[in-house]
């Protein structure tokens, strides 16, 4: 499956507090995918499999537009005009 280059989202999607949209919703999601790949005892996401429950579009959109390393990503969502923007 080729990877897409990046995902814009438009803002009425971006159901992220305001704060969070203040300082950067990719790099906030950087900063998460920072404080997991830690709490698993790992420098970073290179080669994970990734299962994000209850996913917005702040993960999505960082691995994806950061191109980060990872192996996998499955978002599991409730928001449909969310997902069907990121199909």
């Amino acid at each position: 499956m080729a990877r897409l280059s990046s995902i814009p989202v438009p803002n009425p999607l971006q159901r992220n507090a305001p704060n969070v949209r203040a300082e950067g919703v990719e790099e906030t999601g950087e900063s998460l995918l920072r404080g997991l790949a830690r709490r698993i005892g790992r420098a970073d996401v290179t080669g994970r499999d990734l299962l994000d429950i209850g996913c917005g579009v702040r993960f999505t959109q960082t691995l994806i537009n950061r191109d980060l390393p990872f192996a996998s990503y499955t978002g599991v969502g409730v928001s449909l005009p969310i997902i069907e923007r990121l199909k």
